[in-house]
């Protein structure tokens, strides 16, 4: 999104993000043909971008926990020049297939979830363009053995004119490695086994005591939540990726991706 994205990120077709208007990604990621600063490459306005990576007490952090959340932070600042509005793109991929790792979730008010089927990933994206110059978004690590993860962001400092001509933009990348080992005994986690994934109406799940469960969709949105012993109704949900959170009492809080048809 971000190098069309943003370009157009603050104007026209792209104002609501290059994924979502225009079913593409620009943050520079591998497959990806431009960044922001193809399209918007103004001396006369020059900013800088950065991501952080942060756990849930706000410590950056350099190494994930499987199945755990993150916040990501992207910040802009400018050099020369003062933008009169910013936009934003990221992915996270995983290093070794350059497949999306995690998932998005969560995000603030200034930030959509997005994706394109022209690169095969998922977004996080301005939602319009943004007074503010930070944007941050939860994001929940994918599972054991997937290894390092990389974060590719790009990002546009705009004057609003109307076109690129006079904006300014920037991008940066992250790895973040998987721990090596974790503080979670595989023991401690909620043990069950789920299915059918995708699901229609009805997902179903085999555990030998009573679990609190609680259903988001991808954008961060609670959808039900209980406690559950043999299944879930999914009847009447829209298609689309949903998240779920599975807590045994006793037990470390375990996520899983559920694809609704």
């Amino acid at each position: 999104m971000i190098a069309g994205a943003i370009s157009l990120i603050l104007y026209l077709g792209n104002s609501q993000g290059r994924a979502f208007d225009a079913n593409s990604g620009n943050t520079g990621a591998p497959g990806e043909t431009a960044t922001c600063q193809t399209c918007h490459s103004s001396s006369a306005l020059q900013v800088t971008l950065t991501i952080a990576f942060t756990d849930t007490l706000g410590n950056e952090v350099s190494v994930y926990q499987p199945d755990s959340i993150y916040r990501l932070t992207v910040q802009m600042e400018h050099k020369i020049g003062v933008p009169i509005a910013y936009g934003f793109q990221m992915v996270s991929l995983d290093d070794a297939t350059q497949n999306d790792a995690g998932s998005w979730f969560q995000p603030a008010d200034n930030v959509r979830l997005a994706s394109s089927s022209r690169t095969m990933h998922h977004y996080a994206e301005h939602k319009g363009p943004s007074a503010s110059n930070v944007f941050t978004t939860d994001w929940i690590a994918p599972p054991a053995g997937t290894g390092n993860v990389t974060f590719y962001a790009a990002g546009v400092g705009a004057n609003l004119s109307g076109s690129d001509q006079g904006d300014g933009a920037s991008f940066d990348q992250i790895t973040i490695e998987e721990a090596t080992t974790t503080s979670v005994s595989a023991a401690s986690k909620t043990a069950l086994t789920w299915y059918p994934n995708p699901v229609q109406s009805t997902l179903y799940l085999r555990n030998h005591k009573p679990t609190d469960y609680y259903l988001f969709h991808v954008n961060g949105q609670l959808i039900r939540q209980g406690t559950v012993t043999d299944h879930i109704d999914m009847l009447g949900l829209p298609a689309g990726i949903y998240l779920l959170q599975l807590k045994a009492s006793g037990s470390i809080p375990a996520w899983y991706h559920i694809l609704k048809q």
